[in-house]
């Protein structure tokens, strides 16, 4: 056989058929990346050439692959997968996963709010005093004699107290602050006359234990340990006029079981009191007595808190974390599937939290998708508990059909509603958290805490139901150019290699240079695309023949391709 018109024509006259020119190479490869399915996975024109054409009635009985294979880039014999198909690359909305599961990846913005407790700083109260006064009844004094005065001072008590109108109004219950103060002592005392006095080694001064003290700045006292006694070490000789101090550094203030009328009596509002309790021994020589008769004399102690500047209070919060509404763009969805109805079951969203405040929250909000024709789907979840500190994924599904490992399942009926279609749209919003604390913690003031969700869409499987139904339309160039007179009828013929999971049938139809159907020439499609899996693609034989009926083929300048899926007979998974 010679091939002398290959190159521009191959002619078969037995029942009238005439097979694409070899010229038309260059546009068989545009319908292959135009066809956008499962479709051409090896792909050849047969056609039968003999030396002329003209003995048309001459009987032709032999088939030659005059075009050879035209292949796809992943060849002719490997599945075509779906991301191959539609021109998606790994960051498209489809891809596969690890295991080779189809999948849509949407990953999404971030959720979050910024929660804080304003700070709070408490004025130094007022000075506060006590004393004692031991009387010595007009006692005379020997000019010259060395006489020693020594007498227990019965323990005595100094109020000491703070209160505060500017807690944070989040505050419902306080048990303790952490904080960045200290309290002042000033022990002297008032006596007529008298130059010195000296308290006994062992005077102690005793500070509540709601306070928790860290240090003091006085050598000659110490702290007792396990205690808030603060002991004097040596005699410590007081002149007058010269008042002995001590500073205490509080770290802590503790409150617990306060009695009625204390804490937090109303919204913002806290009231604490206190006493301090001080006693010992005290001695006087008569060289300090410049006094012919020796006067009563009085111990005075003086404290006073400095400015209490909290750190972090300890209790409980009432309130609840607004946080806006997002609406994230979709983008990258193929033409193919933007009107598709695809009724997604096993769909799952995989929520990573974020909680960086001391308990936990629970919160509420809702999910909501907008496919390309506006149409909205809706669920809520409500109280999703997202402990302090938690990490773990949460996989929000209506029947959890492929749960991550390591995620937490959480049942959100309706959810596949949520992917009828493919979504243009995701939207979270109606966003609050409520902060968990049935018990006190420690609420660091001014600090920001974070609180939200990061999350990412995993529509997996792709597994479909009865409304699944997929259409699509393109149009492709065609020129056949020259063409022999008594051609009737035009053929295409292919083995479309599919592993998609269902299967589709499809139409063609000639158009003409102004993009309409070609009424004189009518078009048949013989045999249907056979769904396979990744794993056990499938072959399917496809013909389709144009019927020209004497027709002038020059006016053919397109084919318009319609491609048509839907629900088979039962619901199929796209994972193997």
């Amino acid at each position: 056989m010679k091939h002398s018109f290959l190159c521009k024509w191959i002619s078969l006259h037995l029942k009238g058929m005439f097979f694409f020119l070899p010229h038309y190479y260059p546009v068989l490869m545009k319908i292959i990346n135009y066809l956008l399915m499962p479709i051409l996975g090896a792909l050849a024109f047969c056609s039968c050439v003999q030396d002329g054409y003209s003995d048309l009635n001459a009987p032709i009985d032999m088939e030659v692959n005059c075009l050879g294979s035209i292949n796809l880039p992943v060849g002719s014999t490997a599945p075509i997968t779906i991301g191959e198909l539609l021109g998606i690359d790994e960051f498209g909305i489809i891809d596969t996963d690890d295991e080779g599961n189809y999948v849509f990846n949407i990953d999404g913005p971030a959720a979050s709010s910024l929660f804080s407790l304003e700070p709070v700083s408490i004025a130094a109260p007022e000075r506060f005093n006590g004393s004692y006064v031991y009387e010595c009844s007009g006692l005379p004094v020997i000019p010259g004699s060395d006489l020693t005065i020594e007498e227990e001072v019965p323990e005595f008590h100094v109020p000491i107290s703070f209160e505060h109108d500017g807690i944070p109004s989040e505050i419902t219950g306080i048990e303790g602050f952490e904080v960045n103060t200290r309290i002042d002592l000033s022990l002297s005392y008032n006596a007529v006359g008298v130059s010195a006095l000296t308290m006994k080694k062992g005077w102690h001064i005793d500070i509540p234990s709601t306070y928790v003290i860290t240090k003091i700045d006085n050598g000659d006292f110490s702290m007792e340990s396990g205690s808030n006694s603060i002991i004097a070490n040596k005699d410590i000789r007081i002149a007058s006029g010269k008042p002995v101090t001590i500073k205490a550094t509080v770290s802590e203030i503790r409150i617990a079981d306060l009695p009625e009328g204390q804490g937090l009596v109303a919204p913002g509002k806290f009231i604490y009191s206190d006493s301090l309790a001080i006693g010992g021994s005290l001695s006087l020589s008569s060289k300090d007595i410049k006094a012919s008769t020796l006067s009563d004399i009085e111990i005075m102690l003086a404290a006073q808190l400095s400015e209490i500047k909290v750190r972090s209070v300890t209790g409980t919060v009432d309130t609840s974390i607004e946080m806006d509404s997002l609406i994230h763009e979709v983008d990258e969805v193929p033409e193919i599937l933007q009107s598709a109805t695809l009724d997604v079951h096993g769909a799952g969203i995989l929520i990573k939290p974020c909680n960086d405040l001391p308990c936990a929250v629970r919160a509420s909000f809702s999910l909501g998708t907008m496919n390309s024709d506006g149409n909205l789907a809706k669920v809520q979840i409500d109280n999703l508990l997202i402990e302090p500190g938690d990490t773990t994924e949460i996989y929000l599904s209506e029947n959890g059909n492929m749960v991550p490992k390591g995620a937490r399942m959480i049942n959100v009926p309706g959810f596949d509603k949520l992917f009828y279609s493919v979504p243009s749209k995701i939207m979270i919003g109606d966003l609050t958290a409520t902060p968990v604390t049935e018990s006190p913690v420690k609420f660091r003031l001014g600090s920001n805490h974070r609180v939200g969700l990061d999350y990412g869409v995993i529509v997996m499987p792709l597994l479909f139901g009865k409304d699944m139904q997929l259409d699509y339309e393109h149009d492709l160039p065609f020129d056949l150019g020259i063409i022999p007179e008594g051609i009737n009828t035009l053929v295409l013929s292919s083995d479309v290699i599919s592993s998609l999971p269902f299967d589709m049938s499809f139409s063609a139809k000639a158009l003409d240079v102004q993009g309409n159907a070609v009424s004189s020439i009518s078009s048949e499609v013989v045999g249907n695309i056979i769904g396979g899996n990744l794993n056990a693609p499938k072959t399917s034989p496809i013909e389709i023949m144009l019927k020209t009926k004497g027709a002038d083929t020059e006016i053919i300048k397109a084919i318009r391709i319609h491609l048509h899926a839907c629900y088979l007979v039962e619901l199929v998974n796209l994972v193997y």
